[in-house]
């Protein structure tokens, strides 16, 4: 999955997708659109045979009201006809409401060839495949229009701006930038030629310097814990852990480790500046989450798991000169963590280099072997002639053997020369 989010191609389309954010906003404008359609829009002039079948019910019990009015005369009758004929069925209603008034009725009947024609109700295809068919169609035109303008419109006009879809920095940002990256390249060839003394668990796993150095971004360094062969164990690192000052400057560095086999705990340490180490209500905060250690040269914290065993040691820092609070803002703050593991050799490190054994000295000297004496000459085997018959051998003497059939077996061994 990891790879595929990698792929150049589809991070160039994720370029184009709006955010979370303003998905969500788009919806609910959309929704607020919606409550406001329906709730402040009103029709008007509408045929009385577009209204739901329980309103034209309502219709024609008006009419019938209208009509027991005394001041009706013949011109009124003739208006509630012309009034009857506007909805779709003026004598099916009628008999649905129980309306007994003949004169009513009378009036239905003249009007009901000519009344208003039932407005089609549709079908599954209008009200169920049309929308789905709708909605594809929308989806296809945007696809296609989304990939028009990605690949076909969007880079002639980043040129025609001036745009490469960089993020320029400044000249002053990027010289920072590669002063960082040498002093970080410098302490790592440092601490490769250094001399790390091999404890009880043999030589180190790794060894690596963690750079915190301020005005470059959220410091947060992580590496895994592995041999060279691969062998993976976990993971350690550091991020910062308390900010102060106007600025919301670091003043406290968390080592954390993670221990694959320990994976439900994250045992950590943390570095605090001297304002920090002095100051209850942060001291309060930071000791629920580990160990607190005052920064200074050669400070360092021990993690432990039982398969793991760390070491961060301060090798170099320094506090922002300018703070309101003297010794509260850290400038750079450079620590070496080394990680052991408890396995020793069966984990896959180096063991401690063991003297070579040496030999106690003799107190008496050891007589030199003595071999026996050759003859001067070796007798010469004798010829026998070619005539003579091949001596035969006796049979070899074997144990006596326990005689099963009480004396009358014959055990004599058969001799195959005779």
């Amino acid at each position: 999955m990891q790879a595929i989010l990698q792929n150049p191609f589809l991070k160039y389309l994720f370029g184009f997708f709006p955010k979370l954010t303003t998905v969500i906003l788009a919806t609910v404008c959309f929704a607020l659109g919606l409550i406001f359609a329906y709730g402040t829009v009103s029709w008007v002039d509408g045929d009385p045979s577009r209204l739901h079948q329980s309103w034209q019910n309502e219709w024609v019990r008006g009419l019938e009201a209208r009509l027991r009015a005394p001041q009706s005369q013949a011109d009124g009758q003739a208006n509630i006809a012309a009034l009857l004929a506007a909805v779709d069925d003026p004598v099916g209603i009628i008999t649905a409401e129980n309306i007994s008034n003949p004169q009513l009725r009378a009036l239905a009947d003249q009007v009901q060839a000519t009344a208003a024609p039932t407005p089609p109700s549709g079908g599954i295809v209008a009200n169920i495949v049309l929308p789905i068919v709708w909605i594809i169609v929308f989806v296809i035109v945007y696809v296609l229009l989304f990939f028009l303008w990605a690949f076909l419109v969007w880079p002639y006009v980043r040129d025609a701006m001036g745009m490469n879809g960089e993020k320029r920095i400044s000249d002053e940002d990027a010289k920072k930038t590669r002063e960082k990256i040498i002093e970080d390249r410098i302490a790592r060839e440092a601490l490769t030629k250094s001399v790390v003394v091999a404890n009880q668990y043999g030589n180190p796993i790794i060894r690596k310097p963690s750079l915190f150095k301020a005005g470059f971004g959220n410091y947060d360094d992580s590496f895994n814990i592995e041999t060279e062969e691969g062998t993976y164990y976990g993971e350690a690192g550091a991020s910062i852990a308390e900010r102060v000052g106007e600025n919301n400057g670091a003043t406290a560095i968390e080592i954390w480790m993670f221990d694959k086999d320990q994976f439900a705990e994250t045992p950590t340490g943390i570095f605090v500046s001297e304002y920090a180490f002095n100051d209850p209500a942060i001291r309060s905060r930071l000791e629920t989450r580990g160990t607190l250690v005052k920064i200074a040269d050669g400070a360092q914290i021990v993690l432990e798991t039982p398969a793991l065993y760390i070491e961060a040691t301060v090798m170099k820092f320094a506090y922002d000169a300018s703070a309101a609070t003297p010794n509260s803002v850290l400038t750079e703050l450079t620590t070496q963590i080394i990680a052991w593991s408890k396995a020793g050799v069966a984990a896959g490190t180096v063991p401690v280099a063991m003297p070579a054994p040496t030999m106690a000295a003799a107190t008496t000297p050891m007589p030199a072997p003595t071999m026996p004496a050759m003859p001067s000459a070796m007798p010469a085997p004798a010829i026998r002639p070619l005539s003579a018959p091949a001596p035969t051998m006796p049979p070899p003497s074997r144990p006596p053997v326990d005689d099963p059939f009480g004396g009358t077996g014959d055990f004599t061994p058969i001799n195959p020369n005779r």
